[in-house]
């Protein structure tokens, strides 16, 4: 999980070190690399365990699971994945970093408002927590600039 969590957090690092350096790479060639760097994994993750549900499936299942997934590697990957990376562009890894810190506080609150799931107290905690991060980060750059 900390690998996991080290990767994805440093992906916004990555990416304006890919920005900097004179390096004029469009978010559409950045989130193509990231994306090609990333599938091998993805696919030794799906090779892991061949005896999984996915194996015993019937032949007519497969066309909706390959449109489903279709779906989900447009809108759930690619275009956030797009989306970021132009946006980094244009505000900067720091700024979108900030913002991108509110996505699983967004997560929480839609689950609990439109799914109707419960809000655990360690839920709650954890959504102040990254809040108060947010807010020391946002103090700490405004007293550095003004």
């Amino acid at each position: 999980i900390v690998l996991a969590a080290t990767g994805f957090s440093s992906k916004s690092i990555l990416i304006k070190l890919a920005y900097g350096d004179g390096a004029a790479l469009d978010p559409i060639t950045l989130m193509t690399l990231r994306m090609l760097f990333s599938l091998p994994f993805f696919l030794l993750a799906a090779l892991w365990r061949p005896d999984t549900t996915a194996a015993r499936m019937r032949r007519l299942d497969w066309g909706g699971i390959l449109l489903l997934g279709l779906m989900l590697a447009a809108f759930a990957t690619v275009l956030p994945a797009f989306l970021m990376n132009a946006g980094i562009g244009r505000i900067g890894a720091s700024k979108a970093a900030i913002i991108s810190a509110a996505g699983p506080i967004a997560t929480l609150v839609m689950a609990w408002s439109i799914l109707g799931e419960p809000l655990t107290t360690v839920q709650i905690v954890g959504a102040l927590l990254v809040l108060s991060g947010v807010l020391v980060i946002s103090l700490k750059k405004e007293a550095e600039a003004g």
